[in-house]
């Protein structure tokens, strides 16, 4: 499509886009939004006394922020294992042919 685009009309949709954006961006920011209202309007005004701020919600991409990593504990490796054992064992529940 780009390639049959005259220039022209590419540039109109470029400065169209920075007016009123389009795409993901827009629908970040639509689905910030929703969910700023929805924190909102749970809110416990006694507990967190400001309101929530649009950018609270919104996706950050690149950055510095490095992702958190939970180490699981041996404890808690071994009670999974437990639990896919179980879950694939059978427990006793199939009859021996």
């Amino acid at each position: 499509m780009l390639n049959q685009m005259p220039c022209r009309l590419f540039y109109e949709w470029m400065a169209y886009n920075n007016i009123e954006p389009f795409g993901e961006k827009r629908a970040d920011y639509r689905a910030a939004l929703i969910a700023r209202t929805i924190a909102e309007v749970n809110r416990n005004p006694k507990k967190k006394t400001t309101p929530y701020k649009l950018d609270d919600f919104l996706l950050k991409f690149g950055g510095t922020q490095q992702p958190v990593i939970k180490v699981q504990t041996i404890e808690e490796q071994k009670a999974q294992l437990l639990a896919i054992h179980a879950a694939f064992s059978g427990n006793g529940r199939r009859k021996k042919k």
